[in-house]
């Protein structure tokens, strides 16, 4: 079975279920056709997926078949699959309903049986509890989705996907989620070739109100994705190569009249094991930024980007329109942390730059105006005995005539410089640059 088949069906099951439902006990039928209905209208699914929906509903139980129907050609030419079945059952009670949808029987089932670790259980589930409030108005939904172990064998490699599992609430507006993964595998050869392990999600986020979760329209969010290691061994190259601690933390939220998107990465550190010695061992990094906008810009280019069929969204002229709209406040960007610790130095930037209002595509055009709207300061700062170290010394060699030409110094066994830009004037170390 093609590797990237199930994806695609993760993807499927949590778009089949997902959104903004709105019932009460006795209209738990009257939501499954609501989000097929936001699946099929939603103009992100345009070309590429519909689903269709045969159902049974009656008063206490209800089921449903669900086929979620590959559009797109080259997707269906890749998964060799065009039709992916689901079966919904439905238990309603009094102002509540419980979900339980999975795969329906047949071939792609049996392929995924085939392939689990555990074929007595469903390969994937989503179980959905919800219950609405006729006095505050407020849905409540509970989700858990599992998945099992798969694993791919080819000879004698295999890939093995590790067991998923998340659970996530919605309230009224308020949505959060955690989740995380088992083990995931390479083995080729007979020999493991690489291993990511300890992943993590951690997710919050605000609706805007009177939107659902197919308009993708959020007043913040926050997401944490962690993976506690990353082993890859080159058999070719005789080294293996840990990598521990591995984050990545996206945020949105809103400061009076702006938006600000914050994203960071990190890492910790890094042990490599060869036949030769490295020179320059990796104790930890982050990189911390954040893009501040408009926050009705912001929110107008996200409605409209929705909006959007797939097709235009793969037209460099139309997204460039709405990057205008996005741009013609002005964006800033601040730096506030870039730090490299190894066991040989250390090396550090930061500083924050602010774009005044521009259209894009004028500024590919004249690239020099669009420089005399820019302000911002940055600096920067790296140790001697970490470029020292470094197998290529020409970094070394240009930083230290630099510094010969005063756009760099060299003090304290550190290499430093300071670059600020005043209406597109730009001074390096305090040398003015023409």
């Amino acid at each position: 079975m093609n590797k990237v088949v199930l994806p695609v069906v993760l993807v499927g099951a949590a778009a089949v279920a997902a959104g903004g439902i709105k019932y009460t006990g006795d209209q738990a039928h009257a939501s499954v056709v609501h989000v097929v209905e936001q699946i099929n209208t939603a103009p992100q699914y345009e070309g590429m997926m519909k689903v269709e929906l045969q159902s049974t509903p009656g008063y206490m139980e209800s089921s449903y078949k669900v086929d979620l129907i590959i559009e797109d050609p080259n997707i269906v030419e890749m998964l060799k699959i065009e039709r992916i079945p689901f079966v919904v059952n439905t238990k309603n009670g009094f102002m509540t309903a419980n979900y339980d949808l999975r795969l329906a029987p047949g071939e792609l089932l049996d392929t995924l049986k085939a392939t689990q670790a555990n074929p007595s259980q469903p390969p994937l589930q989503l179980l959905t509890d919800a219950s609405f409030n006729p006095v505050s108005q407020e849905l409540v939904i509970d989700q858990i989705f599992k998945s099992d172990t798969f694993s791919v064998k080819e000879e004698n490699n295999e890939f093995r996907i590790g067991a998923f599992e998340s659970q996530g609430t919605f309230v009224g507006n308020e949505i959060t989620g955690t989740g995380t993964m088992a083990d995931t595998v390479i083995t080729q050869n007979g020999e493991q070739v690489m291993k990511m392990s300890g992943m993590t999600v951690v997710q919050s986020g605000t609706m805007l109100p009177g939107t659902s979760y197919f308009d993708g329209l959020l007043s913040s969010f926050e997401v944490d994705a962690q993976f506690g290691e990353i082993w890859l061994n080159n058999q070719s190259a005789n080294k293996v190569v840990t990598l521990n601690d591995i984050g990545l933390t996206m945020s949105q939220a809103e400061k009076a009249d702006r938006t600000l998107l914050d994203f960071v990465y990190s890492m910790g550190a890094v042990a490599v094991e060869s036949d030769y010695e490295e020179p320059v061992n990796l104790n930890s990094a982050k990189l911390d930024m954040t893009f501040d906008f408009d926050k009705e810009a912001f929110l107008t280019f996200a409605k409209q980007f929705n909006e959007l069929p797939r097709a235009q969204r793969e037209n460099p002229f139309v997204l460039m329109g709405l990057f205008s709209g996005l741009t013609h406040k002005g964006i800033n960007l601040n730096l506030s942390t870039f730090d490299v610790q190894t066991d040989k130095g250390i090396l550090k930037a930061d500083g924050d730059v602010q774009m005044a209002g521009f259209d894009v595509m004028q500024g590919m055009q004249n690239p020099n105006a669009l420089l005399q709207k820019l302000d911002g300061n940055f600096q920067f700062s790296v140790d001697e005995s970490l470029l020292q170290a470094l197998p290529d010394q020409n970094p070394y060699r240009e930083l230290d005539g630099l510094a010969a030409q005063g756009l760099m110094k060299k003090e304290g066994g550190k290499i430093s410089t300071e670059v600020s830009v005043n209406k597109g004037k730009i001074v390096v170390n305090g040398v003015p640059m023409t």
